[in-house]
Parts: C-alpha cells; structure tokens; sequence
C-alpha cells in the first residue's frame, strides 16, 4: 500500500529486501529476544499459550543463547525509499 501511495504522489519508489542472520554476540540477536519477552507472557493473557509453554520457549532460548555458534534468523523488513523526482 505505501509505495502505491507514494508512486501516486509522483515519487520513485525503490525497495529492498533486508534480513539478518544473528549470533548470540550480536546485537541484532536481542530484537527478537526483547520481543519474545515481551510479547509471549501477552499471549499467555489471551490464551493462546500458557505459562508452561513460555517457560519452556525461554529455557529453549537460554539454551540458544549460551551456544555461540547458534544462529536465529530475524524477521524480515522491506525498506522503502521514496524520492521527489
């Protein structure tokens, strides 16, 4: 919907794909870890986990985590560019 908005105000539009491969030592490794912990207990609230599984996705995670040559792939973003031509 946005690059469509934006071409019709008459921008160039580019676009690019952008993921991320991350290691426990990078700092792109906690985006997803912050989201996680944030967002799994809201689940539970609204039933669609409960407290087991949650515990158990962030003993998981810790197990992840203390390995260094674990890899978590991110969620994929789209950049957007937009230039007044």
């Amino acid at each position: 919907v946005l690059p469509k908005i934006l071409a019709d105000k008459g921008m160039k539009i580019s676009t690019r794909l952008m993921t991320k491969l991350a290691s426990p030592a990078q700092l792109t490794w906690h985006w997803p870890k912050t989201f996680y912990e944030i967002y799994f207990p809201k689940l539970v609230t609204m039933n669609y986990l409960n407290k087991v599984d949650v515990e158990r996705a962030f003993a998981d995670f810790a197990e992840l985590e203390s390995d260094e040559s674990s890899r978590l792939f991110c969620p994929s973003l789209i950049e957007i560019i937009a230039e007044k031509v």
